[in-house]
Order: structure tokens, then C-alpha cells, then sequence
């Protein structure tokens, strides 16, 4: 524990990726035995973080073109958590293949795929678990013109 000049104090502590409990116990020690017990559960089930990754990064808006978005929902160990919801919503320029997902191994995949001459750009796709959102941008290219010979 380092102990600052204004009484203040600060020590770094390394988390064994297995635990699920931390405790934390301050001791004030003003001349009376007094100490206050902080306990922080880490649940391995409750997500903390999601990421989203579309790939490629840019296609173009003819009503074909596709691309991947691939979900992950993490603990607060950064650990894949499994069997949880996940509801993803797109901006318009296109519609998501599913919306409502369930992780295996933490991960959900879906496709977007582009609208004709979609005009908004970029595209945001946002999913969202437990109440923890993330998202991703993609962008519409313009449709190339039909080519005539005359």
C-alpha cells in the first residue's frame, strides 16, 4: 500500500481470471478499532461489454451486396458469456437478417444487407445485452451506373 502525503492511499491489485469474489477491507485507524468491509461480487454470467465487428467495412447500396456483423458479449473478466440475449438494430440504409440472437460461446453473428441507392451513410449497427450496447459503423458505397453501348 502506498500512503500519500494527504493521508490517501492506493494499492494495485491482480485479479486470478478464476475468482468470482473480491473483497476489499479498508482499516481506518484514528486511535479507535474501526474498519469497513467492501465486497464486490464479479459475476462470470452478467455481460459487461460488447463489441461488434462488421466485415467488410464498405459495400455498395445495390440491394445485394452483404456484409458480416459479428457480436460479442463479454463479462467484466473479458470472458465470452454464453446463452444471453442480444437485439441489434441498424440505421436505415439496409436491413440486419436477425435482430434477436442468443450467444453460443458469447458470440452471435448476423448479415446486413444494403438497400438500393441508399442514401445514409454511414450505417451505425448497434447490439445490444443486458442493458450494455455496442456498435459499428459501415459504409454504403454508391451504386455504379449501368453501362450502355450505343
Amino acid at each position: 500500500v502506498d500512503v500519500m502525503d494527504d493521508g490517501s492511499f492506493s494499492h494495485t491489485i491482480s485479479l486470478n481470471h478464476t475468482e468470482t469474489r473480491i473483497m476489499v477491507t479498508a482499516r481506518i485507524d484514528d486511535g479507535a478499532e474501526s474498519f469497513e468491509i467492501l465486497d464486490r461480487v464479479i459475476d462470470p454470467e452478467r455481460v459487461a461489454f460488447v463489441i461488434v465487428t462488421v466485415s467488410p467495412a464498405s459495400i455498395v447500396a445495390d440491394n445485394v451486396s452483404t456484409a458480416s456483423v459479428t457480436v460479442t458479449a463479454l463479462n467484466l473478466l473479458s470472458e465470452p458469456v454464453d446463452g444471453v440475449g442480444v437485439t441489434l438494430v441498424s440505421t436505415s440504409g439496409g436491413y440486419l437478417t436477425g435482430t434477436t440472437l442468443m450467444t453460443s460461446d458469447g458470440t452471435v453473428s448476423t448479415t446486413f444487407q444494403a438497400g438500393i441507392g441508399s442514401a445514409v451513410n454511414p450505417v451505425t449497427i448497434t447490439a445490444t445485452s443486458m442493458g450494455i450496447s455496442g456498435s459499428a459503423t459501415l459504409t454504403l458505397l454508391p451504386d455504379a451506373p449501368p453501362l450502355f453501348d450505343y
